[in-house]
């Protein structure tokens, strides 16, 4: 049987698992030989063992060979003298113990009768107080000694003892041994390739990314956070990461009976305010497929996505993080200003960037950096390549603001009473503490009504600037605050519904 060694060449990462590849040349000799490979990781997925062979040789038989090897044996302990001698004596003052505790549980019984004969010659008029004084002293001398000598013989025992032996960890058991045994058939000798590939647990990797922002623009930096403790050491090898999610079978979902029923129409509307979500894209982005739910691992939108590593990386079998790049881009980047007291009342500063790279930039957290170095972590969805993204910076500490908003009373708003109204007016007012001019983008929203029965009326002429809400409720102003300046910003509208409209 001949011994290869065949160093692994490349690994590429899933969500969980990881696929491993090695690579070997080989001098087949002519006719059926055997070959063996050792130090493969004990927890290989058995039927995902393949073998490939280049040229005119086949593999004949392919087996896995897992063995535990025997714990070494303990050695016998070594008879020691010293403690021989102290099991004997303390043996012998055991035994004299015991002794004595027949003799104490006698003189114990010898006094109960004692004092019952006492007590019966005293029933019978008998009066002898100096002798019986005598004979209780007598016994209670008696015991005290008894048990003086008892304790002392306990005191010897107890110096007798052994002493704690040192603590010794055991020995970890030896790794379980897994081989790989292959018959391979040649029809001439020749030197072939030999490629093995196997599936592997304890392994997974998620993306991770860092932002550099500097006066030139963005500086965006993709990586892949690996962890594998998989038995087997990846020294420089080609890594490659692939969001794939290979499954073993599937399900299909439970169908329910569905019942359909008529019901008379409600004269009540009941209406809920609720918060949606909008969704926009660049005019320049690629067409993604719809945001799909919350799933676990890695969101890349359906579409399976391969990043290979920039070189190749080392990653040892001990369950800490590494960072691997991956690729990185630069970019212009548009820094604002924002504020949108209704969800925060902070300024926060805002950069708005586009992925110029050819690659998806994956959803996972993204670390922050300024010329003063790590100011914070954020968390970043999928971007497409070419998609426009931004990305916080924290709030401004010398710019503050506040919101108040109030609700007037109900009134009539037509003849007939059908329909009622109530203002809605919502005051802002930004400060700015620094010796610098900020200019600030300040965005509240007025409610969009669906149904007919409910109206949101603008009142221009009371909302500062006369600014207008667009097609999704959401107006903006532009503010420009001097230093030490302040500013109030004012948004009215009125909230008109019919009587029969009910809110919930």
């Amino acid at each position: 049987m001949f011994s290869l060694n065949a160093p692994i060449v490349r690994v590429t990462l899933l969500e969980d698992r990881a696929l491993v590849r090695r690579q070997v040349e080989l001098e087949i000799p002519q006719g059926v030989s055997r070959w063996k490979l050792a130090g493969l990781s004990p927890v290989l997925v058995d039927k995902t063992l393949t073998a490939q062979l280049t040229g005119p040789a086949r593999v004949l038989h392919l087996t896995l060979d897992r063995r535990q090897p025997a714990p070494p044996p303990l050695p016998p302990p070594a008879p020691d003298e010293e403690d021989i001698e102290r099991q004997r004596l303390r043996k012998e003052l055991g035994e004299r113990q015991t002794l004595l505790d027949r003799e104490i549980a006698s003189v114990a019984t010898l006094q109960q009768e004692l004092l019952q004969d006492i007590s019966q010659q005293v029933a019978w008029g008998c009066s002898e107080s100096e002798a019986w004084e005598a004979q209780i002293r007598e016994l209670a001398d008696w015991k005290e000694q008894l048990v003086g000598q008892r304790h002392q013989l306990v005191v010897e025992s107890e110096s007798l003892m052994l002493p704690p032996r040192p603590f010794v960890p055991a020995e970890p058991p030896p790794p379980m041994a897994t081989e790989v045994v292959l018959e391979i058939e040649a029809p001439q000798a020749q030197t072939a390739r030999l490629q093995l590939e196997y599936s592997l647990p304890c392994a997974c990797w998620r993306p991770s990314h860092r932002a550099v922002l500097g006066p030139a623009g963005l500086e965006f930096t993709s990586e892949a956070c690996c962890w594998q403790n998989t038995g087997e050491d990846w020294n420089e090898v080609e890594l490659v990461f692939s969001t794939q999610r290979p499954s073993l079978g599937s399900d299909p979902p439970k169908v329910a009976v569905d019942t359909l029923r008529a019901q008379k129409k409600s004269q009540e509307v009941v209406v809920a305010e609720r918060d949606l979500e909008i969704h926009e894209l660049a005019p320049t982005s690629i067409a993604a497929a719809a945001p799909s739910t919350e799933i676990p691992g890695i969101d890349d939108r359906g579409q399976s996505v391969h990043l290979k590593a920039e070189q190749p990386a080392t990653i040892p079998s001990n369950g800490k993080p590494i960072r691997v790049p991956l690729f990185s881009f630069q970019c212009e980047a548009e820094v604002e200003n924002l504020l949108m007291a209704e969800v925060c009342s902070e300024v926060v500063q805002r950069s708005r960037h586009h992925n110029t790279s050819a690659f998806a930039v994956l959803a996972g957290p993204v670390d922050l950096i300024r010329e003063s170095g790590l100011i914070g972590r954020v968390s970043l969805l999928y971007v497409a390549a070419g998609e426009a993204f931004a990305l916080g910076w924290g709030p401004q500490a010398s710019l503050r603001a506040t919101r108040s908003s109030r609700q007037g009373n109900e009134e009539k708003d037509d003849l007939l009473g059908g329909w009622v109204k109530s203002a809605q007016v919502v005051e802002l007012t930004l400060s700015n503490l620094s010796a610098d001019n900020h200019t600030v983008r300040v965005v509240e929203r007025v409610p969009v009504s669906e149904l007919k029965q409910v109206e949101v009326v603008h009142d221009a002429k009371l909302t500062s600037q006369g600014a207008t809400p667009d097609a999704n409720g959401f107006v903006t102003w532009n503010v420009d605050l001097p230093p030490r300046g302040r500013h109030h910003l004012k948004l009215a509208y009125a909230l008109r519904r019919r009587k029969e409209v009910v809110t919930a």
